[in-house]
């Protein structure tokens, strides 16, 4: 799912797909363990220059960052999340050594493992908090 070596139009049509499913919360998950985690293409540090997730798929900008923002937008459209109700994170994963920006939602961590979201307390483990982004709120798109 969402290849970087695929046409736009085929991504764009998977995320349509996710979008208009009643997969749960765990099988969207799990649709996202699929997508291999590229190097850094987006700013995690500077939130304001974030791009939506149509941009993220037309460009192929599938790095941590990227693929947090994707879930975040398709679990709020989807009413998984409360995008109000999130926190961010930069973080450096222990597990797969990539770095980027993940969510908080209901005291679990999102895409520190992407096929699940773990509680806070347990994950702590996993990853290194480079920075929290406080106060940022993200509109769904």
């Amino acid at each position: 799912m969402f290849e970087k070596h695929t046409t736009v139009e085929i991504r764009l049509d998977q995320y349509r797909q996710l979008r208009v499913s009643n997969l749960s919360e765990a099988e969207i998950l799990q649709k996202f363990s699929e997508i291999k985690i590229l190097p850094r293409y987006i700013d995690y540090w500077t939130p304001k220059t974030w791009p939506n997730p149509f941009e993220i798929i037309e460009y192929g900008y599938f790095c941590t960052t990227g693929i947090s923002l994707l879930m975040y937008h398709l679990l709020g459209h989807l009413g998984y999340i409360n995008s109000k109700e999130t926190e961010w994170k930069v973080i450096s994963n222990n597990m797969n050594g990539n770095d980027g920006a993940v969510f908080v939602y209901n005291n679990k961590i999102y895409n520190v493992f992407s096929s699940q979201a773990i509680d806070v307390n347990i994950a702590e483990e996993d990853y290194v908090q480079l920075a929290k982004h406080n106060n940022l709120y993200i509109p769904l798109v």
